[in-house]
């Protein structure tokens, strides 16, 4: 008999580089994306032939919480609330420590909400296979570039007996454009898609020795003893998985965009500027997103155009990574009612 997965998805996100459609009130995992179905609900869907609702989670802020709930509280167990967000560390660890007490033998897989598959088949495939192919190892799902992605982490990796599974030499961090070219032609180097399952028990075996004092802080919190902003603001990668030899990748050749910045959420949105508000003169490539406004294009190449009930936001498509130094001026300036 199989394993039991419970499928955890992490949606606590703010969204920020998909400002201004992305807001506090409605981070970017909650917009409307494909058919009018928000990226969290095409979470849902994909894993939909591999789980049932008693089997899938979703961990998330307080503050998210409500909207998540109302949106697809019905297609999951149950929703955990993180009072404030500490990044992927403590969410995890927070999960692990929640499901251990309902089931010690879980097998747990987790998910980013903001991930989009053309087709899903064959990363659900390879979800389905990871308790067969992990034992007691965390099991990491590596994505084979096809471009020269310079806003990913990579990872590195040899051959292990196994011809499924490979041992994780060195975590790359987000490479210059030359490292990327570099690591294109490497046949040994995997997009780090931040897909990953384990048994609980593996997990917190894995805190406990590479990140102590953050179990100690989880732990604590969970027992009332401390804030949850007492807790390390910290990512897995950094915590648990650069310090672990505990880990084992699997290689996967299929289409995937992490939904990460503008660009990329209106280029899969086919937005291609052929809207029927907009006019378009001598201009090309440019990507637009209205909501009331007609808007005319003359003369420009490779924007992303965005309008808002409040906002308009102009960027260079290759320059919209930075539209987080925006809202750095709104933090600064105290225009908190943009956020």
């Amino acid at each position: 008999m199989k394993q039991p997965i419970y499928f955890t998805i992490l949606a606590g996100g703010k969204g920020e580089r998909l400002w201004p459609l992305s807001r506090k009130s409605k981070p970017k995992q909650l917009l409307p994306f494909d058919h009018n179905k928000s990226l969290l609900e095409l979470t849902i869907d994909r894993i939909q032939s591999i789980s049932d609702k008693n089997h899938r989670l979703i961990i998330t802020t307080q503050e998210q919480k409500p909207v998540i709930q109302e949106l697809v509280g019905n297609d999951v167990w149950h929703v955990i609330a993180e009072p404030s967000t500490r990044n992927t560390a403590p969410a995890i660890l927070l999960t692990c420590l929640w499901l251990a007490n309902q089931d010690p033998n879980a097998y747990v897989v987790f998910l980013p909400a903001d991930h989009y598959f053309p087709d899903a088949q064959p990363f659900c495939d390879a979800l389905s296979e990871l308790p067969l192919l992990t034992c007691n190892k965390i099991g990491l799902i590596g994505i084979k570039p096809t471009y020269p992605a310079t806003g990913y982490g990579y990872i590195e990796f040899e051959k292990s007996s196994s011809d499924c599974n490979y041992h994780i030499n060195k975590f790359h961090e987000k490479p210059t454009e030359s490292i990327a070219k570099q690591y294109c032609k490497q046949e040994n180097m995997l997009w780090n898609i931040g897909v990953f399952g384990g048994n609980v028990t593996t997990f917190i075996a894995e805190y406990k020795e590479h990140a102590p004092q953050l179990y100690n802080s989880v732990v604590a919190y969970m027992n009332q003893k401390i804030s949850y902003d007492d807790i390390e603001a910290i990512s897995i990668d950094y915590a648990v998985m650069e310090k672990s030899s505990n880990l084992l990748v699997i290689p996967l050749a299929c289409a995937w965009s992490d939904v990460g910045n503008l660009n990329t959420f209106l280029s899969l949105q086919n937005n291609n500027g052929e809207h029927s508000s907009v006019i378009s003169i001598d201009s090309h490539d440019n990507l637009v997103s209205l909501q009331h406004k007609l808007i005319a294009l003359i003369g420009v190449d490779n924007l992303c155009v965005v309008e808002t009930d409040d906002v308009i936001l102009i960027s260079a498509r290759q320059e919209a990574e930075k539209v987080k130094l925006v809202l750095q001026e709104l933090k600064k300036n105290n225009y908190e009612n943009y956020l």
